[in-house]
């Protein structure tokens, strides 16, 4: 690409809108925070499963 393509792309290139901005940052939080969960311990998922059955809610069969 010659340097007057390059000049023109940059000239016609749009500002990215501040929801895309929003919505940018939001999703890397997002996955900061993903990387910083603490995986559930085996406790709090058998506490989970008892209360389910007793509850007696099936999980839906894909």
């Amino acid at each position: 690409t010659s340097r007057a393509q390059v000049a023109k792309k940059k000239a016609t290139q749009k500002k990215t809108s501040r929801a895309q901005v929003a919505k940018k940052k939001a999703t890397q939080k997002k996955s900061k925070k993903k990387a910083t969960q603490k995986k559930t311990s085996r406790a709090q998922v058998a506490k989970k499963k008892a209360r389910v059955k007793r509850a007696g809610i099936r999980k839906k069969k894909k």
